[in-house]
């Protein structure tokens, strides 16, 4: 899938509401064009061979609003552009090695030229039982490519996306066991009744509606979006997911700021110094050392929190009503109870939304080096933990990350495996790769690649338990790191060179080594507290007893039996 963003100068923006262009691709001849679809509206096609070459020409009808930006600025969507999906040969000889587009608006013509390389993929053998999913916002377009793009994710091990566009992608997708999630847009939430506000005052009418509004709707009176929920739901895969990512930002609605007065006994005078501050300020609030600001914004964090956590168990208890049986997933942002400064940052505890759901989605997206796998493997194991600690039966898939939107960095295809193992490792019970429109061939090589040992050592992750406290690791380097972590707060991550983890199963150990270093072996030595024999090595070298090197950006499996 080949993805196109459009950006435009404001003089261009001027001329008219909508635009009516023309783009041609020039492929090569083996290269083919087999549809396409987003946010354009296409109003011809016609397609020539020409000098060994491909040439596809298509008009469009481009509106203002699906600009995005000016020539050079960051794009900031993932989802507004159109999807061209492609057949690609095995080999292209190096002289037509590459894809050429023109533009012509008006009289002018752009002209981008970009080399093209072909890579080996090797469909994997191995499917295991752990989700594998896609938080996708393109492949669902596929239309008339939708078997090739299902026999794709098949061949990579994908085994959950979080929506289909139609009945043909969805019929693909089930065709190759492949789960749907039955994703529903946020603006169906919206309630006219229960409108949310920001704390600016700032008006959200399609947005999720304000949770304490919302909950005193009368008991008879429908809660907003779920009707479309429950359908979307019945016509996938018995399974819903939504969006949601409260900040303590939003949820100042009338209804709500009158509650809050009265339950912590606040005046309006002190609520309006709060508010003013807390609108300027927004999420740098948390660092107020004023106690009229933050003794405040400490009550209105914990308010906030059990409102959007009651309006998403108001939301599962209305779906049960018209979908019994149906699964409820949510994706939402990072913070968790046992992390309170990833709580006061955002002024929500969204692990409180995992009370009353089926699939939590934590968003664990952080940068592209070893210590933020590291940081984000402490995440998941704390996320874990708070789930436990709060019964909640909950399956835990966080959200990776793999290039924020229009970004040129993106993570290397070894930090995407280290994610993935990372996250499954420290207590994850699936993964969700976040728009995977971001993944080039290699990153889809490794996905590939790593399947072979999720399904080997899934039953370590997923029904066996921790046991990092039976084997203690010597020498290993001991300098820090610090990561920013948005919105801006800093975390300290010890040895973030490394990882290691160890799981009990069935009377077996398994040891899980990482090396997150760019360049050179890391020699892991383990002493056990008990006696373990040797029964199987992946990818890591003996160098004596319970000594292990393991390659720059490499994991080491360590199989142990007990004696």
């Amino acid at each position: 899938m080949l993805t196109l963003a459009l950006q435009a100068t404001e003089s261009v923006r001027k001329q008219s509401a909508d635009h009516d262009i023309g783009l041609e691709w020039d492929f090569p001849q083996e290269m083919q064009l087999i549809s396409n679809e987003g946010v354009f509206k296409q109003t011809a096609f016609e397609s020539r061979r020409e000098r060994g070459r491909n040439y596809f020409s298509l008009a469009f009808r481009v509106n203002n609003a699906n600009l995005l930006g000016k020539p050079g600025e960051r794009i900031n969507s993932d989802w507004q552009y159109q999807s061209f999906f492609v057949r690609v040969p095995p080999a292209i000889s190096d002289e037509n090695a590459y894809v050429n587009l023109t533009l012509r608006d008006k009289g002018q013509s752009y002209n981008w030229r970009w080399p093209l390389r072909i890579s080996r993929f090797n469909p994997t053998k191995a499917h295991p039982k752990t989700n594998i999913g896609l938080w996708d916002y393109g492949f669902y377009r596929a239309g008339t490519a939708s078997d090739g793009i299902a026999d794709f994710f098949r061949a990579v091990g994908i085994n959950f996306t979080q929506r289909a566009s139609d009945q043909v992608f969805f019929a693909a997708l089930k065709k190759r066991s492949i789960t749907v999630g039955g994703y529903t847009h946020h603006a169906v939430f919206a309630a006219p009744q229960a409108t949310d506000s920001r704390v600016s005052g700032e008006v959200l009418p399609r947005q999720f509606a304000c949770p304490q509004a919302s909950l005193e709707l009368s008991p008879k009176s429908p809660v907003a979006g779920v009707e479309e929920l429950a359908r979307n739901a019945l016509q996938g895969d018995g399974m819903a997911v939504i969006d949601y990512e409260p900040t303590g930002l939003d949820g100042f609605c009338d209804k709500a700021i009158n509650r809050f007065k009265e339950e912590y006994k606040v005046n309006a005078d002190k609520f309006d110094i709060f508010r003013r501050y807390f609108s300027a300020q927004k999420l740098q609030t948390y660092h107020s050392k004023d106690p009229a600001i933050s003794d405040i914004y400490g009550q209105w964090k914990q308010f906030n929190s059990q409102q959007t956590s009651a309006y998403i168990q108001q939301i599962r208890e209305e779906l049960r009503k018209k979908a019994p049986g149906v699964r409820f997933g949510v994706t939402t942002g990072r913070s968790y109870g046992a992390n309170p400064e990833s709580v006061a940052a955002l002024g929500n505890d969204n692990s409180l939304l995992a009370d009353d759901v089926d699939i939590i989605m934590p968003q664990l997206y952080f940068g592209y080096d070893g210590a933020n796998v590291k940081l984000l493997m402490r995440y998941t194991q704390g996320w874990r933990e708070t789930l436990a600690a709060r019964k909640t039966k909950a399956r835990l898939w966080p959200l990776l990350l793999i290039r924020y939107p229009g970004l040129s960095q993106d993570q290397p295809p070894l930090r995407v495996r280290q994610q993935i193992l990372g996250a499954l490792a420290s207590g994850a019970q699936g993964i969700v790769i976040y728009a995977p429109h971001n993944l080039e061939a290699d990153h889809w090589i490794a996905i590939a690649d790593t399947m072979k040992e999720i399904a080997a050592y899934e039953s370590f992750y997923q029904q066996g338990r921790r046991v990092d406290d039976l084997f203690k690791l010597q020498d290993m380097p001991a300098h820090q790191a610090v990561q920013n972590v948005w919105p801006d707060y800093k975390e300290i991550i010890e040895g973030p060179d490394w990882a290691f983890t160890a799981h009990e199963w069935q009377g077996n150990y398994l040891l899980t080594l990482f090396n997150l270093g760019e360049r050179g072996d890391l020699d892991f030595t383990v002493t056990p507290s008990q006696k373990a024999t040797l029964l199987k090595l992946d990818d890591a070298t003996a160098k004596g007893d319970f000594k292990w090197a393991v390659k720059a950006g490499h994991i080491g499996f360590i199989l142990l039996s007990k004696q």
